[in-house]
């Protein structure tokens, strides 16, 4: 966004055409527009912030189910019978709880935060971001009924962890490029 401030110098004053609409001076919308590029920032780093954290929870997600399945074999191999009634282990916990509650929050926050952060392409981006998932969540409750879906939906986390770090990474990239700045024009 582009805000523009006209300033004519005539006899030492000021005219600012916004200035007896809303009773401000031109000093002041620059001051104003200041802090909307001051709260820009803030809302795209916030943006890069948690596409980033769903990244790394993707990662973790990834940790978990390896601790789920490597303490299952080991506990296999010090007697334990894993059957129907099985609970899962401490791994297993993790990797429910943050795939049903932590990544799924993250995403609708950053869904949230896409529209305020103005990020090109950063709504898109998080809607594709919330899209997967949801296809992980609907993909891991079918793969308990169909297991071959399983692959699919460690597929899908591949995904998810690329489309979450190129959301993080636009919106790094546009928080280095230099912003619009304020245009005062000034006519003799």
């Amino acid at each position: 966004m582009r805000l523009v401030c006209e300033v004519r110098w005539r006899h030492d004053e000021v005219s600012d055409p916004w200035a007896d609409r809303f009773g401000a001076t031109a000093w002041g919308v620059v001051a104003r527009g200041r802090v909307a590029r001051v709260r820009g920032r803030i809302m795209k780093a916030t943006y890069r912030v948690l596409a980033m954290l769903i990244a790394a929870g993707v990662v973790l997600q990834a940790m978990f189910i390896a601790l789920a399945w490597f303490t299952a074999i080991k506990d296999m191999d010090d007697g334990l019978v894993i059957d129907k009634n099985y609970d899962g282990n401490i791994g297993h916990t993790l990797h429910g709880q943050f795939g049903m509650m932590v990544i799924p929050i993250l995403a609708l926050l950053l869904l949230i935060v896409s529209f305020f952060a103005h990020v090109a392409g950063g709504v898109k981006w998080a809607a594709i971001v919330v899209g997967l998932v949801v296809l992980q969540i609907t993909l891991a409750f079918v793969s308990f009924g169909v297991p071959a879906v399983g692959a699919l939906h460690g597929l899908n986390a591949f995904a998810l962890l690329g489309v979450a770090a190129i959301a993080g990474r636009r919106a790094a990239a546009q928080m280095k490029a230099p912003e619009a700045t304020t245009s005062v024009g000034v006519t003799p």
